[in-house]
């Protein structure tokens, strides 16, 4: 039986990353000993994490503040990476 489904570009890009998020993380609950696959948030978790709005992580991003790191075309932040900044400046204060 074939099924034929119609999405616009949008519905398909959601879906799309609905299900690389997904598997990233099955994938990396499953390999947190290494620090490769160690928790990785999107710009959105980040945010939420360090209780700022999205825009401000970005100009941190942008003015090194804190680290990144592109899986594909996507970015990332490292959670012990995100603590170590806040960590840092808050020792400069």
């Amino acid at each position: 039986m074939k099924h034929l489904f119609q999405l616009t570009v949008e519905e398909f890009e959601n879906l799309q990353s609905d299900i690389i998020d997904k598997k990233f993380k099955e994938y990396s609950s499953k390999n947190t000993a290494s620090p490769i696959t160690e928790e990785l948030l999107k710009i959105d978790e980040a945010a939420d994490f360090l209780h700022v709005t999205t825009r401000t992580i970005n100009t941190w991003k942008k003015s090194g503040r804190i680290p990144f790191h592109y899986i594909g075309s996507r970015i990332f932040y490292r959670k012990s990476e995100l603590e170590s900044a806040l960590a840092d400046s808050r020792k400069k204060r």
